[in-house]
């Protein structure tokens, strides 16, 4: 009789998902997909694109408005900045709302 309790801890133990993830109160599965592509090693060219800002107050800005949105982005030495695909949109957006702020002011 005491092989029944052990029986029924190991079947308990082995049916149970290792793999589930817990999602923090205020976050979605979205930015925590986003977060383990983040801590990816390698990351595949064909997920990524890569373009320049020339002009210094145009870059920052947009920059600062990635990391408001939780958009991964890479800047490397010759400021050629690398961001995922899937980000493509909201990229546009944001590139596009901050140039039109800069004609505005100028």
């Amino acid at each position: 009789m005491r092989f029944l309790p052990a029986l029924i801890i190991i079947v308990f133990l082995l049916g149970c998902d290792s793999d589930v993830k817990v999602i923090a109160p205020g976050e979605t599965s979205e930015s925590q997909a986003r977060t383990i592509d983040q801590d990816k090693t390698e990351i595949d060219p064909s997920e990524t694109d890569s373009f320049r800002i020339n002009n210094k107050e145009i870059r920052d800005e947009v920059l600062e408005f990635f990391e408001k949105g939780n958009i991964w982005y890479f800047i490397s030495d010759d400021n050629l900045i690398t961001i995922f695909l899937s980000d493509g949109d909201k990229v546009d957006k944001i590139y596009t709302d901050v140039r039109l702020t800069y004609i505005r002011r100028n």
